[in-house]
């Protein structure tokens, strides 16, 4: 088959053949091919032109992806795999992708970990978004083991919290915030460092006041007094209030 012409619209090709038989090609085809009027094309090479099609096809596929947000390597090559491409395709794309430096791993890790460090998330959190992303330890293993941005990140998010905790102080509101940065993921060696590095507020004694008032309206219309005392107790020290603290403004409170 020889080509008799050649003709160029849109992002495309056809190419006409002294069959009678059009080829609608991807325009990289010609220069990869050396393609021109008065060529000729053998049935196999043929073959080898139409499985370079659909690798082009595939390559800007992966392109479209990557104009939308940054992928690692193995997310795109996931994501061609669910379309059952063969592996020489998915290799073919993945290698191109590689030589024009739309794909860089090392980067793309870096840039991210700084990104999720800057909005505070602690080390397991960051971990679980890179294991979800398709990445091993080992891609990550040396970048993750600052112990003192952790401490720096996990005071930033008890801070934070602490806004939403305004009513509390003392005790009950460590136990809080403790039970919220290891929500987090914020392990307890470090969660404990950053709560001796901040400044937490004493207890006030109105909201402990409300607090017995409100336990003693709950107990009280199902047990004795001596009763409904030892379940405020209870209650409250489970909460982190001292005992001299709850004895003295139930003291307060009967008076």
């Amino acid at each position: 088959m020889i080509i008799t012409n050649i003709r160029l619209v849109k992002n495309k090709v056809i190419i006409s053949l002294d069959n009678n038989q059009t080829l609608t090609l991807p325009v990289e085809t010609l220069s990869y091919y050396f393609l021109k009027e008065g060529f000729f094309i053998s049935e196999d090479l043929l073959k080898e032109i139409r499985k370079f099609e659909k690798k082009i096809e595939v390559f800007n596929y992966a392109i479209t992806l990557l104009k939308r947000r940054d992928y690692f390597k193995n997310e795109v090559k996931q994501k061609i795999v669910k379309k059952q491409y063969d592996k020489e395709i998915v290799f073919f794309v993945i290698k191109r992708l590689e030589e024009l430096h739309y794909l860089d791993d090392e980067s793309l890790l870096n840039r991210l970990i700084e990104k999720w460090n800057n909005q505070n998330y602690s080390n397991k959190n960051i971990k679980c978004r890179l294991f979800k992303k398709g990445l091993n330890k080992e891609d990550f293993k040396n970048k993750l083991n600052n112990d003192e941005r952790e401490i720096d990140k996990a005071k930033k998010v008890a801070y934070n919290k602490m806004k939403d905790l305004s009513q509390l102080g003392g005790n009950p509101l460590k136990i809080k915030l403790v039970a919220y940065l290891k929500r987090k993921g914020f392990d307890t060696n470090i969660v404990i460092r950053a709560l001796d590095e901040l400044e937490i507020p004493p207890v006030k004694k109105e909201n402990l006041r409300n607090e017995i008032k409100n336990l003693i309206n709950i107990a009280s219309k199902n047990t004795t007094n001596e009763k409904s005392r030892k379940l405020v107790f209870r209650k409250l020290m489970n909460k982190g209030y001292n005992y001299n603290d709850i004895e003295k403004e139930m003291e307060n409170i009967h008076d």
